[in-house]
């Protein structure tokens, strides 16, 4: 088989099995956040609609394309299921042209043992497929996180295709555009530039000299996105309640701080073994040097191998790096509504998955077996991992049916959750269960008596 058949064979392997995986997605209904920011807007006449989008907004790329599928299509949820899916798996196909390149420039390097095709393909389906992306796939409100994923990936394919491309400029200007459009689609993409010089430098470059001799315009324009950025972050400080940033009242940046690392180790374990997902996890904020010492220790000798893993192996490194700086943004000082939300493991999950991919390929050419059985292994291996989080995929997909199934599932792991509570008050009282509506909707006042609201406004990443 020709190298182009190959290629054309692993994007169609990886085609399917993102179709496969979400199919049962686009009879998901709406939910949450999807009643007030997603029906009730949209149903504004749709010329008054696109001149509010361009005028105003934090997200206004994600606004727009949630406007034409109104456009399109009105309040029905199947549509919006379906451009999510294509955002998704747009998103897939152009992880695996990064991974391919990426492991072959490893390959013709000797830094990396074994074919890249495959091992690039696998780890690309095993990303597209793993349960922990259902929040940014079947919960439509969430499209902000694939859509800027996706162009977080597009501007990093343009930045390896720059690199050997006979017109450099046209693929680096291509990577400036997908940022600026990553930026109007959701603020966490900030520190996407800073993880693509990262990735420069470990994969493309021999110096921080060269990076700046070959691609300094190209990082210049890069930069110049974050005004973007900060002008419709300027809008978010005029907001009276904001629900992320310096401003919040009900919790401080210190706080907020001092309750990710166990968040952060919660989304690695997530991402090894995902069970249980929980849609709104309401996470404690944590208080006590007792809570706060012990992930904040684990955290931190994983952040240090992760920096001796830069100078020696950076296969390892760059992927490590590209997970920590994607995760900055909702997981640093700046203070946001909830603490934990499994959407914000879609684009630092890219980089788990290529350090699964290579580890696994590196460990198995240095077996002390023949060639062909080395080979029967990494299959097996790399179909067991794809078939078993898929399949879970599928199952978390049901739930998303109704708001109903959502949020007894939420409460089924976290009991005492009032936002969880009062949401599927309402979800019973919609459905004709009054009394069951108001014992949940005591549980709710108990659980927080003090509070004016149990819901949460949405986060701003």
């Amino acid at each position: 088989m020709s190298e182009r058949a190959s290629h054309r064979l692993a994007a169609a392997v990886i085609t399917g099995g993102v179709l496969l995986v979400y199919a049962n997605s686009l009879g998901a209904s709406w939910v949450f956040d999807d009643h007030r920011f997603l029906v009730h807007a949209a149903r504004h006449p749709w010329p008054q609609r696109l001149q509010g989008l361009l005028g105003a907004g934090l997200r206004p790329v994600t606004d727009l394309t949630l406007a034409l599928n109104y456009a399109a299509g009105g309040a029905d949820p199947r549509g919006y299921h379906l451009v999510n899916l294509l955002i998704h798996l747009l998103a897939a196909l152009t992880l695996f042209g990064c991974f391919r390149r990426t492991l072959q420039r490893l390959t013709d390097a000797g830094r990396f043992r074994g074919p890249a095709l495959w091992p690039a393909a696998s780890a690309s389906l095993l990303w597209a497929v793993h349960p922990l992306q259902t929040q940014s796939v079947t919960y439509v409100s969430q499209r902000a996180e694939s859509l800027m994923g996706l162009w977080a990936l597009l501007a990093l394919y343009s930045l390896i295709r720059s690199h050997d491309a006979p017109h450099p400029a046209r693929w680096q200007w291509g990577a400036v555009l997908a940022c600026a459009l990553g930026m109007a689609t959701k603020p966490v993409m900030v520190t996407v530039p800073l993880a693509m010089a990262l990735y420069d430098r470990a994969f493309l470059a021999g110096s921080w000299a060269e990076v700046r001799r070959r691609r300094g315009r190209m990082y210049l324009g890069l930069a110049s996105t974050w005004l973007l950025l900060a002008g419709l972050l300027h809008r978010l400080a005029a907001t009276p309640e904001p629900s992320a940033g310096f401003g919040m009242e009900r919790l401080s940046a210190w706080e907020y701080a001092a309750t990710q690392p166990g968040v952060i180790l919660h989304y690695l374990r997530l991402a090894v073994w995902p069970d249980p997902l929980v849609f709104h996890y309401g996470w404690p904020i944590e208080r006590t040097a007792g809570a706060i010492a012990p992930p904040l220790i684990g955290l931190g000798m994983l952040l240090a191998a992760s920096a001796w893993a830069w100078r020696r192996a950076p296969a390892i490194g760059g992927a490590a790096a590209w997970c920590a700086l994607t995760l900055i943004p909702s997981s640093s000082l700046i203070p946001v509504a909830d603490p934990a939300y499994e959407y914000r493991m879609y684009l630092p999950l890219a980089g788990l998955s290529e350090l699964a991919a290579a580890g696994a390929c590196t460990a198995l050419t240095r077996l002390p077996v023949p060639a062909g059985l080395r080979r029967g292994l990494g299959v097996a291996l790399a179909a067991a991992a794809i078939l078993g989080y898929g399949s879970a995929t599928i199952r978390r997909n049901v739930v998303y049916r109704s708001e109903l199934a959502l949020w007894a599932d939420v409460l089924r792991h976290r009991p005492d959750n009032p936002v969880a509570h009062i949401n599927l008050g309402k979800a019973l009282a919609l459905d004709g269960q009054p009394d069951a509506a108001v014992r949940h909707y005591a549980e709710a006042v108990r659980l927080e008596p003090g509070s004016p609201n149990h819901e949460p406004e949405l986060s701003t990443t």
